[in-house]
């Protein structure tokens, strides 16, 4: 068989559209499966810490109650801190701040009075 017996096909030109498309998909899905673990890990981490300042808590002679009040009182302040910072507050200078008006507005009067 000589090159003259193969059939006479037109040479089709590769699309790479299909193949990028691949790629970009794979790149997602691996950019979410990563977020997704680091998602978890942070997850872990917190149960973590969440237990061991309970068992510190309660070898202080805490009792339970004071001590889940507590935990919850770490969590609340986290999400705080957590959304601030999504707020773009940096300095500890403005953490300070807020903080002082939450406690003006909690108790009546600011960190310094209460000192």
């Amino acid at each position: 068989m000589g090159k003259q017996d193969l059939p006479n096909r037109p040479i089709r030109k590769r699309s790479f559209v299909s193949f990028n498309l691949f790629q970009a998909l794979m790149r997602n899905r691996l950019r979410d499966g990563l977020q997704r673990l680091r998602t978890n890990e942070a997850r872990k981490y917190k149960i973590i810490a969440a237990k061991r300042a309970m068992m510190f808590y309660k070898a202080k002679g805490y009792d339970d109650e004071r001590v889940s009040n507590r935990i919850k009182g770490i969590v609340v302040r986290n999400e705080l801190t957590d959304e601030w910072k999504k707020r773009d507050v940096e300095e500890e200078v403005e953490y300070a701040v807020l903080t002082n008006i939450i406690n003006k507005g909690t108790f009546g009067e600011g960190i310094k009075e209460r000192l």
